[in-house]
């Protein structure tokens, strides 16, 4: 069976042509001196992997399982055990190392677009909020149609940046770099704002919402105000969808 493993037809064949099974069978023959010291140390070698030449001089993968034999003096007779070929299995746990890499990279890869892209439109997003914002300064200047379709284009704007946040945070998250901000912040102010972006979608979709905080809860905090505002806008904004009527 060894003789098979290593490409020969038959065991005479097998011992007539391999006389230095340390040079003639592992690619490297100095470990196989580390090997022999290891048995003669310990008495068992358990698992040890390493790279042997075929007959045809192609290279496997074996894995060796061995013991050391010895006589009622304690002297060393000989060494004996298994040897099996585990190139296959080899193979396969590169391949999956392989796509792991490739998994890993894709995924920094997406997270880093993800944070750049994020960055690059918050930026003129936060510009067309501060034009919005200057636009109602201006009320005498404007109709009450035309200030109503400002709050709108405002309100639509804050929802896109609150998206744009979501995906950065899931990019950071990913990355394990996610850092929560510790703050002082106004809630029922954070509360306010935040069930306000959907006044309008509220008030089209011809459904009622009331906001009620309990008197015990306190007014200023100290935590994440963004954070928080992420979890009400996306809480609030699934209430409006799901809702049809009530």
């Amino acid at each position: 069976a060894m003789g098979q493993l290593f490409g020969f037809s038959t065991a005479k064949e097998f011992m007539q042509r391999v006389n230095d099974g340390e040079h003639q069978m592992f690619v490297d023959a100095s470990a196989r001196e580390g090997v022999c010291k290891l048995l003669q140390e310990c008495g068992t070698l358990n698992s040890l992997e390493q790279q042997a030449y075929r007959k045809d001089g192609s290279i496997i993968w074996v894995m060796e399982n061995s013991r050391t034999v010895r006589d009622s003096d304690n002297k060393i007779l000989y060494f004996e055990g298994t040897i099996q070929d585990i190139t296959s299995r080899k193979k396969a746990r590169e391949k999956l190392i392989q796509a792991k890499e490739a998994a890993e990279t894709a995924t920094r890869i997406k997270n880093e677009f993800l944070a750049n892209m994020s960055h690059e439109i918050r930026t003129p997003m936060n510009g067309v909020i501060g034009m919005i914002d200057a636009l109602l300064e201006t009320p005498p200047d404007l109709s009450q149609q035309q200030y109503k379709f400002a709050e709108i284009a405002k309100g639509s704007a804050q929802d896109l940046l609150t998206i744009l946040n979501d995906i950065l945070d899931f990019s950071k998250i990913e990355a394990g770099k996610m850092v929560l901000e510790t703050t002082e912040f106004n809630l029922h102010d954070l509360i306010d704002s935040s069930v306000r972006m959907f006044a309008d979608k509220i008030h089209r979709s011809g459904i009622g919402m009331i906001t009620m905080i309990d008197p015990d809860v306190p007014e200023i905090l100290q935590g994440d105000p963004t954070r928080l505002r992420q979890v009400l806008v996306n809480l609030t904004g699934n209430a409006v969808k799901f809702t049809k009527e009530g």
